[in-house]
């Protein structure tokens, strides 16, 4: 089978992890002919962990309405059997491409369409949504990260015709190198985007109310974004610095490193379609804590079977469960299980081909 996916770029975020985990996955299996499509190849970017045998296509376009006709070039050229296109405003133009070229298209939703959009204007988040109902009712099949992401997009696209395969973001460590730095303090993570909807200054917030001097307590923010210089200050201006860092995204490497070596994951987003760090946390046995925010973060966490999620959205009850489960930690093994057997790319790929071969077999 050749199946092509196409991304707008692949900047190491989640989505963009996401395909890299499928392309290199389908790579190995006997049947497949794998291709890439990726509209900009700006840096940094994941392109150098892509499998050898995967055909790359770089399209070097800065935005996807100015990819159209060399998009409808390359598609006609490679001419697979199955095009997977990802993240909504490359999924519109795929969409329409691959209906006026009569070919088989799956697009995968990333985000909850009616949040994604709810802060843009009048006209441009009306345009949005109807461009979505028209163009996603025009493919072969939708995939959805979450169970709440599909139900936001039943009332544009019938839910039959939608599936929700949660993202493959498992971590197999047991054959990585522990981490040999010794701790000598309590340590927090998180890691996420700088922006308003991952709720950091609620986060630092919620540090104030903790015994964080006494107890040796430390929260790493990993992450890169428009809210930075806004973080920095109110951490300056709550005298946290000492007890609160913001570092840039790390490699793979260091990144192991970090979940080793921490205490808790802390996660404060208020609309999350999926949660893929959270995913990755429990790979290694981390206990978490989040917000009870919008989204697929209660799927994951099973809402509290596999981790902590505080109702009262306020920095003091966020403080308060922090404590609760540092006392209180899951067992391990039992998250690292758990995330295993639901999360690893064999399951979700299974999953993935399960409705290739369904569209396949109803064209054949």
């Amino acid at each position: 089978m050749n199946i092509t996916f196409i991304i707008p770029s692949m900047v190491p975020h989640g989505a963009e992890k996401v395909v890299l985990n499928l392309v290199n996955y389908f790579s190995n299996l006997d049947g497949y002919v794998v291709n890439i499509v990726i509209l900009n190849c700006k840096k940094p970017n994941l392109i150098n962990d892509i499998n050898k045998n995967i055909n790359i296509i770089c399209i070097n376009s800065k935005k996807v309405l100015f990819s159209i006709f060399k998009l409808k070039t390359i598609i006609k050229s490679l001419n697979s059997d199955i095009y997977i296109s990802n993240l909504t405003h490359l999924n519109i133009i795929i969409a329409f491409l691959g209906f006026i070229m009569d070919k088989k298209v799956i697009l995968v939703e990333h985000s909850n369409v009616i949040q994604a959009t709810k802060n843009l204007s009048f006209l441009k988040k009306n345009m949005f949504r109807y461009l979505i109902k028209i163009a996603y009712r025009l493919v072969s099949n939708i995939i959805t990260v979450s169970q709440y992401a599909k139900k936001e997009l039943s009332s544009y696209v019938n839910k039959d015709k939608t599936n929700v395969i949660n993202n493959p973001v498992y971590i197999d460590n047991e054959n990585l190198i522990c981490s040999n730095k010794i701790n000598t303090k309590i340590e927090f993570l998180t890691i996420g985007r700088l922006v308003k909807a991952k709720r950091f200054d609620l986060m630092i917030e919620s540090f104030t109310y903790l015994d964080y001097e006494s107890k040796n307590y430390h929260l790493t923010i990993i992450g890169e974004g428009e809210e930075y210089t806004s973080l920095i200050n109110k951490i300056n201006i709550k005298k946290l610095d000492k007890y609160i860092t913001i570092i840039p995204y790390q490699n793979a490497e260091n990144l192991y490193k970090m979940y080793q070596r921490s205490n808790l994951f802390l996660v404060t987003s208020e609309n999350e379609s999926f949660g893929n760090t959270i995913v990755e946390a429990l790979s290694f046995g981390l206990t978490v804590v989040a917000l009870n925010s919008i989204g697929g973060i209660n799927e994951i966490l099973c809402h509290g079977k596999y981790g902590y999620i505080c109702k009262d959205i306020n920095p003091k009850e966020y403080a308060n469960l922090i404590e609760d489960a540092l006392e209180n930690r899951f067992e391990k093994e039992i998250l690292q299980q758990y995330a295993k057997n639901t999360f690893s790319i064999e399951s979700i790929a299974s999953q993935y081909e399960n409705i290739l071969n369904t569209i396949i077999g109803k064209n054949k």
